[in-house]
């Protein structure tokens, strides 16, 4: 007798799933985990075959039957640009460019290739995909999975995942295929929603570790990432690698975040934030030619900078420069932007006490609040920035 299927959630959450395999459409959680189990093989979790996005709506505080969806396009658009990246999707065909292999034949006629291996491709279209965005917290909302007293969290996501195979009747049956390559894996794009807090809100002030090798202990020596990788420019699964590791060092310690730098000792990002210090009235941040993320909210945050008249440099800064500085702060889509407290090296023991009340921070960080809240602005360069960073969505009943 089998077990009965149990799920230890108390919301009635509702998931949004398209793949190679047919489905597509909004699933109870339950009939989700039924119906999309997985095998122990899988290319998104052995071979970083993944991708995602976090994105957060933000209810209104001028209308209180809207919900605001920040940068809801340009998620959408680095969603589906990771897709393509990492293969999941089709890149480009032979009518947009010569492919390697095309050349290859062209430039040696007649040589043997390797044989054709089963491809298949996740087909995303933009507009479809944005619905299931705003669909998603519909959905949630009208099920009561959702409310409205606090933010809500979006984790769209990309990968490949099992591999199936025909079987005796003709049917496709999940069978357990290791390899690296993984064309013939099924796509899947998924969409899960949470209400959530603030991130790195609370009581205290955020409290930020370093991260050297010599965290780990003994017998895991390391190094930082040096050299900048092309995956950088998307929000892949692995480039999450390190940052999350680091994250989850600070949080064993009870730091609250992560600060990476390179093998140099130049910072570069925090465990899912991008990095910000004032100096001798400038708001620095490192440049997109550095091994970062290219945020969302880092782009919003330097807009608003602009729009305030704060000085900008995007360039490399070391280590010792931020210790020196006169104040720190990261930017996220669910943290926002806000100041650090205090920052910690451990290897030599040095703590640096940055003060929460720096101008630049304050003001960039009140603006940014006021943007994402849907507040009245009346700085016509602000409101041209809430213009195009919310997509208003109309609130259905809840239940009650």
């Amino acid at each position: 007798m089998e077990p009965e299927f149990r799920l230890d959630v108390d919301k009635p959450y509702v998931i949004y799933r398209h793949d190679t395999r047919g489905n597509t459409g909004f699933y109870s959680i339950v009939d989700y985990l039924k119906l999309f189990p997985g095998s122990p093989v899988r290319q998104d979790r052995d071979y970083g075959k993944a991708g995602f996005e976090g994105a957060l709506a933000v209810p209104s505080s001028s209308d209180p039957e809207i919900v605001n969806f920040l940068t809801l396009d340009e998620n959408v658009n680095r969603l589906m640009r990771t897709a393509k990246v990492k293969l999941i999707s089709e890149r480009g065909n032979e009518n947009e460019y010569e492919r390697p292999g095309a050349r290859f034949r062209r430039l040696n006629p007649g040589i043997e290739m390797a044989a054709d291996r089963p491809q298949i491709y996740l087909v995303l279209d933009f507009n479809v995909l944005r619905d299931a965005h705003i669909g998603a917290i519909i959905r949630n909302i009208e099920s009561g999975a959702l409310h409205l007293k606090q933010q809500i969290y979006l984790r769209p996501g990309v990968g490949r995942d099992d591999k199936f195979v025909e079987g005796p009747k003709g049917e496709r049956v999940m069978t357990i295929a290791p390899g690296v390559e993984g064309l013939g894996a099924e796509g899947y794009v998924t969409i899960a929603t949470q209400n959530v807090d603030s991130y790195l809100a609370g009581k205290v002030p955020p409290r930020v570790l370093v991260w050297e090798p010599e965290i780990m202990g003994p017998g895991f020596e390391t190094k930082t990432r040096g050299v900048r990788s092309p995956m950088r420019n998307f929000k892949t699964a692995g480039n999450y690698d390190l940052p999350g590791t680091g994250k989850d060092d600070a949080s064993r310690e009870n730091f609250h975040e992560i600060l990476i730098t390179d093998n140099e000792g130049n910072v570069l990002e925090g465990g899912g934030e991008n990095v910000f210090m004032v100096k001798n009235g400038v708001l620095y941040t490192p440049p997109l030619s550095m091994d970062i993320l290219p945020g969302t909210k880092r782009k919003k945050v330097l807009e608003i900078a602009d729009a305030l008249g704060i000085p900008v440099k995007q360039e490399p800064f070391h280590l010792r420069e931020l210790f020196e500085g006169d104040a720190m702060a990261f930017s996220g889509t669910w943290m926002g932007f806000g100041p650090v407290e205090y920052l910690f090296q451990y290897t030599i023991g040095k703590t640096r006490q940055f003060p929460l009340d720096n101008e630049y921070i304050e003001g960039i960080s009140n603006a940014y609040q006021d943007i994402i809240n849907d507040r009245e602005l009346s700085d016509p360069k602000l409101k041209d920035i809430q213009h195009r960073m919310l997509t208003r969505i109309q609130v259905p009943k809840q239940k009650k």
